[in-house]
């Protein structure tokens, strides 16, 4: 008999590892979750429940979520002592007849809306026979849980639903009136869902924050008039809603990298640049400057594409830069703005405050070349979709990756606002960082110095490793490093998914070395997952 077609399709279930009721009454119950998630049902009374720092109240009928290795505490009211059950599972898909890989992963928080009746019918049930030995109670068992799960599956996509739904009305309103002074803590409230969740998901509908998002619509259209009309600035300052034509001031050059008068300058300039940043950007733009600095030209994955340019020493001779007769300088530090904005006006770009393809669209937009950049970004992320499609039948989705670099000084972690290839892990790739990374590095700090004993919190499933060394500080420190044992007890070591990358290649953080970067991270992912 032939078993090749016995699982045609993927198959996902639910399987409850414990249940156990509880009666809080005027105390509290501190608990942690462990490798399960935990859905809590309140039968009765009134309380509320703490999860890092948040708290939600509870009282009969209120579902919750809690995520794997989460710590939390339930209060129970005096007068009304809460009655709830807690049922800790895990989500599995199976692939293949005898492979169950966990990737279903369910959000953490209030599940709103769950029919209670049945669902504590279901619950009452489980609990009563939660001991059974019995084959088919435990089979009747499993279905009942399958149906209580879809039950909370089924409500959890209705509310989302209904909650994209208010956000990109938000969203909406904002582009509307963006010229007008708002209130956005109101605007929030007015979605009727919790600020951390109305932020996850506004992110997740507009590529962005709230208060960002405003801020670019504010910015673009203050572009638009710089470049079209012969307001005032202070006239352009109150069009796009600053009241304070100071404050308008700050905030341009925070997002564009120059004051609004100087943008409008730029305007007339042409591509003459030269670069003490950027040098990528500006090529994948189609743009060769008049020069650029050693630094920026000795970067691996730039030098078939440098020739001609002319290569300025560091540091900076502005009598060197000058002779170039530059029309606009790229910089990214305070000091490129004194030494050289006698020669050309200076536009800064401070490092590590945007990812590499916002910086790309800021000198996309600055040197009318926008065509050029979505030309570019467009292939990128073909190729982008190609590798991820490679990586999806052997990296599981709950997977974890992370960069770290040794320095002398001490041990560095990256995200994806610097160099290292972090855009591409974790932005191109799609691939999951671990909770620490996420909440410090992922569109927040470019990087992190960390103390040793932190190492194990923002280490991944998979660790990309480089080594920034002088004189030789670096490779020592490193070498000490993998002889500790919170090192040799990371899994990522135990399972050989650790990656010594060079940091002459890995260096770089402008659009081409990630392109070109992004083919060796996908080979070395394949390689440790035994491809």
């Amino acid at each position: 008999m032939s078993h090749n077609h016995l699982l045609t399709h993927n198959s996902i279930g639910f399987i409850l590892t414990s249940i156990q009721n509880e009666d809080v009454d005027g105390s509290l119950l501190a608990m942690q979750s462990s490798d399960s998630d935990i859905l809590l049902i309140v039968t009765d009374g009134y309380g509320s429940i703490k999860l890092q720092a948040d708290t939600y109240l509870l009282r009969k009928g209120s579902s919750f979520l809690i995520k794997p290795y989460t710590s939390f505490e339930v209060h129970g009211d005096t007068d009304h002592a809460l009655s709830f059950y807690l049922l800790s599972f895990i989500s599995i898909q199976a692939r293949l007849l005898f492979e169950n890989i966990p990737i279903v992963a369910l959000p953490a928080g209030v599940v709103e809306g769950l029919p209670f009746s049945r669902a504590v019918m279901l619950v009452q049930e489980l609990y009563e026979h939660r001991g059974t030995m019995e084959v088919a109670r435990q089979m009747l068992n499993h279905m009942r849980f399958q149906e209580l799960m879809l039950l909370v599956w089924n409500q959890l996509q209705l509310v989302e639903q209904n909650s994209r739904k208010m956000v990109e009305q938000v969203a909406a309103f904002i582009q509307n009136h963006f010229y007008k002074a708002m209130d956005m803590e109101q605007l929030i409230q007015s979605s009727g869902l919790s600020k951390r969740y109305f932020n996850q998901l506004f992110r997740e509908v507009t590529g962005t924050s709230v208060n960002a998002y405003l801020t670019d619509l504010r910015m673009t259209r203050a572009k638009q008039l710089l470049e079209q009309s012969d307001d005032s600035i202070q006239d352009i300052a109150r069009t796009v809603g600053y009241e304070d034509e100071f404050y308008f001031n700050r905030r341009f050059k925070q997002w564009t990298g120059m004051a609004p008068r100087q943008y409008a300058r730029s305007r007339t300039i042409g591509n003459n640049c030269f670069a003490t940043q950027y040098l990528g950007h500006l090529l994948a733009l189609g743009i060769k400057p008049v020069g650029a600095t050693s630094n920026m030209m000795g970067s691996t994955f730039l030098h078939e594409l440098t020739a001609g340019i002319p290569s300025i020493a560091q540091p900076v001779k502005a009598g060197e830069v000058s002779a170039l007769n530059p029309d606009l300088i790229i910089g990214w530090e305070a000091s490129d703005h004194e030494l050289l904005s006698d020669i050309a006006p200076v536009v800064l770009l401070p490092y590590g405050e945007h990812h590499a393809m916002e910086q790309l669209n800021q000198l996309a937009d600055l040197l009318n070349r926008r065509v050029e950049a979505k030309q570019w970004m467009n292939r990128y992320e073909k190729k982008a979709m190609q590798l991820r499609s490679n990586l999806s039948s052997s990296m599981k989705h709950q997977e974890t990756v992370s960069i770290f670099e040794v320095w002398e000084e001490g041990i560095v972690v990256y995200g994806n606002r610097w160099g290292r290839g972090g855009y591409n892990l974790y932005n191109a790739l799609e691939l999951n960082a671990p909770a620490k990374v996420r909440e410090h590095l992922i569109d927040g700090e470019p990087y992190r110095f960390i103390p040793i004993e932190e190492l194990p919190s923002y280490a991944g499933d998979h660790i990309f490793l480089s080594v920034y060394d002088t004189q030789g500080g670096g490779r020592r420190r490193a070498a000490d490093l993998k002889h500790t044992s919170i090192w040799s007890s990371l899994p990522a070591v135990e399972r050989n998914r650790v990656y010594d990358v060079d940091i002459r290649l890995f260096g770089a953080g402008d659009p081409i070395s990630l392109s070109r970067q992004l083919d060796i991270q996908v080979n070395l992912l394949l390689s440790g997952n035994g491809r």
